[in-house]
């Protein structure tokens, strides 16, 4: 795939114009309003290098079996249409890594209004969720990378692993972002790549753990299941992660035993405010008649939360709640809680 510059001098019939454009969409009207989509899709893909998005046309490869499968889809995608692809379609970088100022001029203002390819209900807009061959050992070249956002990207265990690989050889220390937030929701992550994840976060051998200063972890909406579970709560119960405030564990495969590691673990985890776990397939509680939380530092937030998830049902069979010992419990929220029917 050529830049826009090479494309432009080698083949200009390649580009179409505003008029080519609505003529091919044909589109019907009613009143100001176009009732048609427009014959305009747009690709949203991973770059593999800053050079050159994707060297080896593998995702130019992915986007042609697409694009078939489109044509023959319920909503026929045109066979002639035209494509915004942004290496291809923007001023790019020459070989001495500028642009002439009217290329500057050009990039900047299409900058300004790109997000509109992507999200306007007459473009088709078709995402490339698999990373190229060789993107893992693109990462530990990344040496100014300031900024990576990777939610929703399918990266799967070997991404994951990569990155993890990545973070212990200190490949993305410039990285505003990730020490302290890292977010990795809809990836399709399983446990395999949780635990790869884990273990970096603990260190290799003597060596520290690569991300010491995490605040928040999102790995939800992945397929992590009990042995994930188990890996991170490890991982919190070494001290790995010593600054975690918020996990989210939400719509994964977590179950029973997931949940009791991640529940041992957090008497280590001093730091971590909020854990979600909701839509898992967690059942523990609902045989629990007798739950002890004696000599803890509980206070009255925990105990409202403890009579809000008996009340929501969380708690069907709990009669009892064992809570001696928490100096920070007043008996004021403990009356409220044998108000909802729990001895304490």
């Amino acid at each position: 795939m050529p830049r826009r510059q090479d494309l432009e001098r080698t083949d200009p019939d390649a580009f179409m114009d505003e008029e080519e454009l609505r003529a091919r969409s044909a589109p019907d009207r009613t009143g100001s309003f176009i009732t048609k989509k427009l014959a305009l899709g747009a690709l949203s893909y991973c770059w593999l290098t800053a050079e050159h998005p994707d060297p080896r046309g593998e995702q130019l490869v992915s986007l042609a079996a697409a694009i078939e499968a489109a044509e023959a889809g319920d909503q026929a995608f045109p066979g002639e249409a035209a494509f915004f692809i942004d290496f291809a379609s923007l001023p790019q970088k020459g070989p001495g890594g500028r642009r002439t100022p009217a290329e500057a001029a050009a990039f900047s203002a299409a900058l300004g209004n790109m997000q509109i390819w992507y999200s306007h209900p007459l473009v088709t807009a078709f995402i490339a969720r698999s990373l190229p061959s060789g993107h893992e050992k693109v990462l530990p070249l990344c040496r100014n990378l300031r900024k990576l956002w990777l939610f929703e990207n399918h990266i799967g265990d070997d991404g994951v692993a990569a990155l993890a690989k990545a973070a212990l050889g200190g490949a993305l220390s410039t990285l505003e972002d990730l020490h302290s937030d890292l977010k990795l929701k809809g990836n399709r992550i399983g446990d395999d790549g949780v635990q790869v994840l884990a273990a970096a976060m603990c260190g290799d051998g003597g060596e520290a753990g690569s991300l010491p200063s995490l605040k928040l972890l999102n790995l939800s909406s992945n397929r992590v299941g009990d042995f994930g579970a188990k890996a991170l709560a490890n991982a919190m119960a070494s001290g790995a992660m010593p600054s975690l405030g918020l996990l989210y564990l939400g719509s994964n495969r977590i179950g029973d035993a997931g949940l009791c590691a991640l529940a041992s673990a957090s008497a280590s985890a001093s730091g971590l405010e909020q854990l979600y776990l909701e839509h898992n397939q967690i059942g523990a509680f609902e045989r629990l008649e007798h739950l002890a939380l004696d000599h803890n530092n509980i206070g009255d937030n925990g105990v409202r939360a403890l009579g809000t998830a008996a009340c929501e049902g969380a708690l069907p069979a709990c009669r009892v709640i064992s809570l001696n010992g928490n100096p920070l419990l007043s008996e004021e929220a403990q009356e409220k809680l044998r108000g909802r029917g729990v001895r304490t």
